[in-house]
Order: structure tokens, then sequence, then C-alpha cells
């Protein structure tokens, strides 16, 4: 049991809709299982915007071939590796987040899909940062691709649990690597 480790996340926006439990392991941050619509949701936009972007990627490789244009070319070089990411980021963040916890030296989540509940985890050594990306939050690794959690809240509750889990990362890491790394800045403002 880590007797040191103590942080403080604030008073959450009393209409928050994201249950939070600050203890002497860590902060817990859950909200109630999905609705099967966000559930659904979840599940057909993706592929429905990749597909589109993989049938627009192949009209532009057609008229690349065909009419030997080296802009459209490198175009279609950069909008592969755009595809790349896009699926990345679909595969890590399908479904809707149900459950982030900071305990140890440890960042875990669990996530609904239509099919299953899975949970990952990341230790905090290799997180970045946490921001407010649009409408969610997201927590970002080295080199990965940014985890995205609680979508779709108001901009003063994404805020709260951007300092909430800012905050406790940094006083685990304190306590687990002797204060050694900073998490980057805090980016409360909308980024793409």
């Amino acid at each position: 049991m880590d007797e040191a480790w103590e942080v403080s996340v604030g008073t959450p926006p009393s209409d928050l809709d994201i249950h939070v439990q600050v203890d002497e392991l860590g902060l817990t941050l859950w909200r109630d299982p999905p609705s099967r619509a966000a559930l659904l949701r979840e599940a057909i936009a993706p592929p429905v915007l990749i597909g589109i972007f993989s049938i627009s990627l192949a009209i532009l490789a057609v008229r690349a071939v065909a009419s030997r244009n080296v802009v459209l070319e490198i175009g279609l070089v950069f909008g592969c590796g755009l595809w790349v990411r896009y699926i990345a980021d679909w595969w890590q963040n399908a479904g809707v987040m149900t459950r982030i916890e900071v305990r140890g030296d440890t960042l875990s989540w669990t996530k609904k899909t239509l099919w299953r509940e899975s949970v990952g985890k990341w230790p905090l050594r290799s997180i970045r940062g946490v921001r407010i990306n649009n409408f969610m939050v997201k927590i970002s690794r080295s080199w990965r691709v940014p985890l995205g959690a609680f979508a779709y809240r108001r901009r003063e509750h994404l805020e709260w649990v951007v300092n909430a889990l800012s905050g406790s990362i940094e006083a685990r890491r304190s306590l687990t690597f002797g204060g050694q790394q900073k998490l980057g800045p805090q980016e409360i403002h909308r980024t793409s």
C-alpha cells in the first residue's frame, strides 16, 4: 500500500455523469453502461468512414496511374499513410470507454463493444499527455495512436477529467519513478 500517494482531483462538476473514486491505490473514473444505440454507432460509423476513404484512395490510385501525375502519386502515398493510421485508431478506439484507472505504475482502461468487453494497460512511463481533442479526452502515448475516452460530454466535464487524470498520473509517477518524469503540458484548448 502506498501511503505517500496523494492527489487532489478537485471537486467534480455537480452534473458530471462520470463516477469518480480516489483512494490510496489511485484514481478510477467510470461511466454507466452505454446504450445499445451508442454501441451500434461506434460499431457502424468507423467502418463506413474508412470504406468511403478507401474508395476515395482507389479512385485517386486509378487517376494517378492513368495520368502519371507526380502530385497525385505523392497524394496517394500520403493518403495510404493516413489510411493505416485510421485503421490503427479504429482498432484501438472502437467501442465505448467505460472505465479508466490510474493504479501503481499502470493506466488501464475497459471498453465495451457490441460483441465484447476488453481491457488494456499502458505503463505510466509511456504516457505523453492528456488533452481534449474535439469532443473527447485523448490520452497520448509515445509513438502510438492516442486512446479516446468519455466522448460527447460537455467541455467543462472533459476539462475536469483531463485535470484529474493528469494530476493522478503525475502523482503516481512521482511516487513510482521518484519524480523523474513529468507529463507534458495539459492541453485544454481544442486541437484537431
